[in-house]
């Protein structure tokens, strides 16, 4: 997420690393160099409060056409993990069209989805659906959302 958000170019003098290509140099001066970083940083102190600013931004730019799916970026993201939903399918499918294409916008793309409804999924395309679900014996799928255990057959969450 991190690398999709530029910083202005004012900005890239206080995100610099140095790099040295050759360590067995006995010059080591000569081998270093300064690079200006364009994007934010995964790491640095700024990265996750850029990053929510970002979304922030982005649902008040484009999302006046889609106030539903605006909400859900403003709303429901913690960092680059969004947790949402809908009270049918039908809405929950078109949300998570609206919320696809306002973040398209901005350069990002949502991957990793879960549902416990397989017509939802089937809406998904099939690359992008999480394959981080954890099935039990009984067919009662979990997924950790958010530091959460979530049971998406009996829709419950868990705290472990």
């Amino acid at each position: 997420m991190y690398r999709m958000i530029l910083l202005d170019k004012e900005d890239t003098d206080y995100h610099r690393v140095l790099w040295r290509g050759n360590t067995t140099s006995k010059n080591h001066d000569v081998d270093i160099k300064d690079y200006r970083l364009k994007t934010v940083t995964f790491g640095t102190a700024s990265a996750p409060y850029l990053a929510i600013k970002a979304l922030m931004k982005l649902a008040e730019d484009e999302g006046k056409p889609y106030p539903e799916a605006a909400k859900i970026i403003r709303e429901d993201f913690y960092v680059d993990d969004v947790m949402s939903g809908g009270d049918t399918t039908e809405q929950a499918i078109c949300l998570s069209k609206d919320v696809t294409t306002i973040l398209k916008r901005g350069g990002f793309e949502l991957q990793k989805w879960a549902s416990n409804d397989a017509e939802f999924l089937k809406s998904i395309e099939f690359n992008k659906v999480t394959t981080m679900a954890n099935m039990d014996i009984k067919l009662v799928g979990t997924i950790k959302v958010l530091g959460l255990i979530w049971t998406f057959g009996l829709d419950e969450f868990d705290i472990n």
